[in-house]
């Protein structure tokens, strides 16, 4: 199994692969280099591993929520590649890559996000450990109101920029990492394969963002 996996939809930009169960990553936080990072460290995965693009067997990506831009941009390389390659991919939530990292740096098991949707919104999402240790939602993504989440009981670790005001098991500087995209997008694929890319759509939760405004 060959996979690729990126990730710009927040203030990091990674890559990882993952080849016959060896991964290697590239991670850059520098929410504006993007577009001039990306395909450099695809390329650097690519030649380290000495796997031509038309092996792999599929893409891995965050489709959102998130930035507008980086949305944009994780789309645009993605879509490209997949129609090029004739490759199927696998969309993931960027809220449940940030807990799935949770799981993996601090071993949390439950876990909320909340990432600054700004204009007093946030994008919200709550995960729980599965028994193949994956995160699978509890509530899933939505977007509202920055303070008028849900309230959930219990112990919960919380990650991302919406909760930067709290205390505790708090993490607000946390980001998603293309190693934790890799780890979903493999269960994903295993259990029910990829998809064509022209089925997928981005994950705004803005009614007014368009994809037709990718590349235009």
């Amino acid at each position: 199994m060959k996979l690729l996996a990126v990730d710009t939809t927040t203030d990091a930009c990674s890559a990882a692969l993952y080849v016959d169960g060896a991964t290697s990553v590239r991670y850059e936080r520098e929410p504006r280099r993007h577009t001039e990072l990306l395909l450099p460290m695809i390329d650097q995965l690519l030649a380290e591993a000495n796997i031509p693009l038309n092996q792999l067997d599929a893409i891995a990506f965050c489709n959102g929520p998130g930035s507008f831009t980086g949305i944009r941009v994780v789309m645009g390389v993605v879509q490209g590649l997949a129609f090029a390659l004739d490759l199927p991919v696998v969309p993931v939530s960027t809220l449940a890559v940030m807990a799935q990292g949770a799981y993996r740096q601090y071993k949390a098991q439950r876990v909320q996000v909340m990432v600054d949707a700004r204009m007093g919104d946030v994008y919200f999402g709550a995960y729980e450990l599965s028994a193949q240790q994956v995160m699978v939602p509890v509530v899933g993504d939505c977007l509202c109101k920055q303070g008028m989440q849900p309230v959930l009981e219990g112990e919960w670790v919380r990650v991302g920029s919406g909760w930067a005001e709290e205390t505790g098991d708090t993490y607000p500087h946390w980001l998603p990492h293309a190693e934790d995209l890799l780890v979903l997008a493999l269960a994903q694929f295993k259990q029910s394969g990829g998809r064509n890319i022209s089925e997928v759509v981005p994950v705004y939760l803005r009614d007014e963002v368009a994809w037709g405004k990718v590349g235009g």
